[in-house]
């Protein structure tokens, strides 16, 4: 189980990167379209590790029945595991779990399965329809399998009583796989830590006696949709206007800026970021509204920094209680 949340993972991993690096060379809609795409065909590829934060929460699920049969054995591409559909009967409906074990054979994956005449209770996530472990409802015979830790189980639990606050509180005292606990404390403090740091020291509001002024030649800009503008200037080094500030009416400006042009620029003290821009006694961007932008974004990284920081949190806790296999 571990070894496949690892794949999948990395698969994701990569996939975001490549739409990453997509934005920054060709436009907001290109990189939209992308995405969509990329959604639509993953998300029937890797419902399984798409979903799993969400069951983590809401607990595991058991369900009493008779199992069916199972098919598709598939081997994945860089570990010598395999994953199969497994179908049970259950309050006469069929549901198909996916299995995910480390066995060469079919064979040997027949041995695995239950008695198609014994009634079998099985624990499972029910959004992304992984397959926990199953077990005789008859304690005097087999106990049955633990696909998560490779155990027999433990005293069933049922959760169709629980309310979501007590499904919530169990989830946390759940065992979770190691490398999913790995990975959420490595990519909550690396992307909590740049959300943070662009909250409170890049883009933090600021006084206008904060700001430092200068004067500058300007030459020419450069935008892409969604991205910051790029100012250039014979006599500074590039400087920037944040995205949030951007408007239709400071494009229109800007074009009609000539190259050797003097601008009287405030610059925010930890960025080169402009907060306030005039030239020939006109004001291109207004430092009130700037502040304004840089606030509401201010706020919206630093709430994605709370969030990432806290999934470094809850992976840290399992390590520590080692409440993971």
């Amino acid at each position: 189980m571990k070894i496949y949340y690892i794949e999948k993972t990395a698969f994701l991993m990569i996939a975001i990167a490549l739409s990453f690096v997509l934005r920054h060379y060709y436009s907001q809609q290109t990189t939209i379209i992308y995405a969509i795409v990329l959604l639509l065909a993953l998300l029937p590829l890797y419902k399984e590790c798409l979903l799993l934060p969400m069951d983590l929460l809401l607990g595991r699920t058991v369900a009493e029945g008779y199992c069916i049969g199972s098919g598709n054995l598939n081997k994945y591409e860089f570990f010598s595991y395999y994953t199969s559909r497994w179908a049970f009967s259950v309050n006469e409906k069929t549901l198909v779990l996916t299995n995910i074990f480390s066995l060469p054979t079919e064979e040997m994956e027949n041995d695995r399965l239950p008695s198609n005449n014994r009634r079998v209770a099985i624990t499972y996530y029910r959004l992304s329809k992984v397959l926990c472990n199953w077990e005789y409802v008859d304690r005097n015979d087999e106990l049955g399998c633990d696909n998560m830790t490779g155990k027999k189980p433990e005293e069933r639990y049922s959760s169709t009583n629980e309310t979501v606050l007590e499904k919530l509180k169990r989830s946390f005292t759940e065992p979770i796989v190691r490398g999913f606990a790995v990975f959420l404390v490595a990519v909550g403090l690396l992307l909590g830590t740049v959300f943070t740091v662009n909250a409170v020291y890049w883009i933090r509001p600021i006084r206008e006696d904060q700001s430092i002024q200068v004067e500058a030649s300007y030459l020419s800009y450069s935008y892409k949709n969604g991205k910051d503008i790029r100012l250039y200037f014979s006599d500074l080094d590039v400087q920037y206007i944040d995205a949030e500030c951007v408007t239709s009416d400071i494009l229109r400006q800007l074009k009609q800026l000539s190259p050797g042009t003097q601008m009287t620029l405030w610059l925010h003290p930890n960025s080169d970021t402009i907060v306030q821009m005039v030239t020939n006694g006109e004001t291109l961007l207004e430092f009130s509204e700037t502040m304004e932008n840089l606030r509401h974004a201010s706020k919206g990284f630093a709430s994605l920094g709370i969030l990432f920081y806290s999934f470094a949190l809850i992976g840290g806790i399992k390590i520590l209680r080692r409440e993971v296999y």
